[in-house]
């Protein structure tokens, strides 16, 4: 691979841009091109890209920021979460060798059908609003008898013409080995084999319970993955970008629109499994904030408790961590 230089994107989910000064520091040492992408965004720094969407849907972030980023210069762009700290020793020029990231491939950390998912791990009310906006089990019929499903959970948006249609869709899928499946009870049991049930939810997740017990497939084929780190080549950069905007303009979650729109978009792409670098999330709470205490909410010792391959931590949210001596 030619050696091109690679773009650094770090995204904000909110305006939080007092920490534009501390990101500087972790980051600007170690990249040669670093830019952050900001909703709201009102101060005057050349570096930082406002966008405007919905964070729930901060793939629309990306794809406001694309023609801002795109530069014949890199050959890949690494989006990261305003949240998330890189293993100090990755940097502009070994990150790609270190990942075993190609000219033509891209990164995320998995890449799992969204019938394969429990929908205790993604924010369920959004789940279940994507869901009945595609398919109902009396259509499941005739869906397959006509093979002409269409793309459209929001009105006033026509986004079949601008997406692969659903059985190329699928046949892409299917090259990179992942397959749809039915949507049924099973997606509504936790993590623990348990079914869902919350006070606040309760009502919605029957209706969907009524639609699920006999199973029906989604109009369009959708994978899910944590998305706070990924990798896109510049050989797709735009298609992925595109697709990222209609997904955000119909509303679908980011962590279902990323997955997808790489799959569609990028011919090659590694996953976590592939690689021995493995990245650490803190879930809840009390895990966030007794790894803080551990660490001392100090950025020196986070650094010094990185393992060789551990590709990163988040969250960890800098304004409550001291970055001295870093």
């Amino acid at each position: 691979m030619d050696k091109k230089e690679v773009c650094l994107a770090i995204l904000f989910n909110h305006k939080f841009d007092k920490n534009l000064e501390k990101l500087d520091r972790i980051y600007s040492g170690r990249f040669r091109d670093v830019r952050y992408i900001v909703p709201f965004y009102e101060g005057n720094r050349k570096d930082v890209i406002p966008v405007y969407e919905n964070s729930w849907e901060f793939e629309g972030y990306i794809a406001q920021a694309a023609r801002s980023l795109e530069d014949e210069k890199y050959s890949h762009y690494i989006f990261i979460a305003d949240d998330l700290i890189l293993n100090p020793r990755l940097n502009s020029s070994n990150i790609l060798s270190e990942l075993g990231i190609g000219e033509s491939t891209a990164y995320i950390k998995e890449l799992t059908a969204l019938s394969e998912m429990s929908f205790g791990w993604l924010p369920l009310l959004r789940t279940l609003r994507l869901l009945d906006g595609f398919e109902s089990p009396n259509l499941r019929k005739k869906h397959l008898e006509e093979r002409s499903p269409q793309l459209e959970l929001r009105k006033g948006v026509k986004a079949v013409q601008e997406l692969p249609d659903s059985e190329t869709a699928a046949a892409i899928f299917a090259e990179k080995r992942i397959t749809m499946k039915e949507i049924s009870a099973k997606n509504l049991r936790g993590l623990r084999g348990e079914y869902l049930y919350d006070n606040v939810i309760q009502s919605t997740l029957f209706l969907t319970w009524k639609k699920v017990k006999g199973g029906f497939f989604l109009k369009y084929p959708l994978a899910a993955s944590y998305s706070d780190f990924i990798i896109v080549p510049s050989s797709s950069f735009r298609k992925f970008c595109h697709y990222l905007g209609v997904f955000a303009a119909i509303g679908v979650f980011a962590e279902i629109a990323i997955p997808t729109s790489l799959i569609l978009a990028c011919g090659k792409i590694v996953s976590q499994r592939d690689l021995d670098w493995k990245g650490t999330e803190l879930w809840g709470s009390d895990e966030i904030n007794g790894f803080s205490e551990k660490n001392g909410h100090s950025l020196k010792t986070l650094y010094g408790s990185f393992g060789e391959k551990q590709l990163y931590v988040h969250p960890v949210k800098l304004s409550k961590w001291d970055i001295e001596g870093i």
